[in-house]
Parts: structure tokens; C-alpha cells; sequence
């Protein structure tokens, strides 16, 4: 049996933390807000690697569902996951393990990083995106138009901030990405 260290279970719930933390850094939009919480799912599978930022972002997610106010606006509970927002903060811990994922097997070289964070991004549109459209009861392409295309200009920006604190990160965590 493999030994699990402190320093990786720390990191693991300071992602979380800072998941608390940036989604609280809120644009009102409409029904889905802009959250800055991208940077930290898309950090934590960076820096951590696939399993604990996998694993982070799961904490956050569970810490929400049993009623803690982490996600934005300082909410919580289960509604929060079964509502309209609730299908992308299931993709959280998705996009987390898929940047681990890619950068565990391709390395954190500046195009690896971006074409990671790009995945990890959109991946979270998958659940969402659909969900959206079901608990609102709208079409798909009106799903698209109110919760995901007004909002990839800001993704890009987070990407962007994600990729140039990866850069400087990843170097001192390196030991610890690929657990």
C-alpha cells in the first residue's frame, strides 16, 4: 500500500479553500453567473495532478452539497446541485481530473498547459449546459446562448490567468503532480 503524505491531503483542501474563495468573486449574468472558480478547478488538476485535483475539487462540491456556504454568493446545500448552476459544478471535479489527466501524461510546457485548461474548461459545459436546459425547460440551443456563450470571453481571461500561475507554480509542486 502506497503511503499518502500530509503535503498532498493540505494541498488538496487549500484547493478547496480557494475554490470557497474565488467563487465568491461573482459577475451577475442572468441565471448563471461569471465565477472565478475556473481558476481554481483548472489550478488544482495543473499542480495537483488528476487524483487530488480530482479530489479537491470533489471536497469543494460535497462540502456545498451538505450545506456549507461555499458556492457563490455564500450558498449551500443540495439545491444548489439539483438547480439551474448545478450541472456545471458537476463538471468541477471532471475538468480537475482531465487537466490532471493531460498534463500528468503530456507535461506542463506552455501548449499542454493551454490546450488542458482549454479542455478542463469546456468539459464543464458538458454537464451543465444540458442540465441547464432541463431544469429551466429550454432547448438546448437557448441553454448554449444563456449559460454558455456569453460567458467563453471570460474563460478565456481565466484560462489565460490560470496558464501563467501554472507556469510559475507547477515548478515547485512537480514531486507532488504526478501522486
Amino acid at each position: 500500500m502506497k503511503k499518502i503524505t500530509i503535503l498532498p491531503l493540505t494541498l488538496c483542501a487549500l484547493f478547496a479553500a480557494l475554490s470557497v474563495v474565488l467563487s465568491q468573486v461573482v459577475i451577475p449574468m442572468g441565471v448563471v453567473s461569471v465565477v472565478f472558480t475556473q481558476v481554481s478547478f483548472l489550478l488544482a488538476g495543473a499542480l495537483l495532478g488528476a487524483k487530488w485535483g480530482f479530489l479537491s475539487q470533489s471536497l469543494y462540491v460535497a462540502m456545498g452539497a451538505a450545506g456549507l456556504s461555499v458556492f457563490s454568493g455564500f450558498h449551500g446545500g443540495i439545491g444548489w446541485l439539483v438547480g439551474p448552476t448545478g450541472g456545471f459544478l458537476w463538471g468541477y471535479p471532471i475538468a480537475a481530473l482531465l487537466v490532471g489527466w493531460i498534463t500528468n501524461k503530456r507535461g506542463t510546457k506552455l501548449p499542454v498547459l493551454i490546450a488542458a485548461m482549454v479542455v478542463g474548461d469546456l468539459i464543464v459545459y458538458l454537464p451543465g449546459v444540458p442540465w441547464l436546459a432541463y431544469v429551466k425547460d429550454i432547448t438546448i440551443a437557448q441553454a448554449v446562448a444563456a449559460g454558455m456563450l456569453p460567458f467563453l470571453p471570460f474563460d478565456a481571461a481565466k484560462i489565460a490567468i490560470s496558464v501563467v500561475l501554472a507556469r510559475i507554480l507547477c515548478p515547485l509542486l512537480r514531486k507532488y503532480r504526478r501522486t
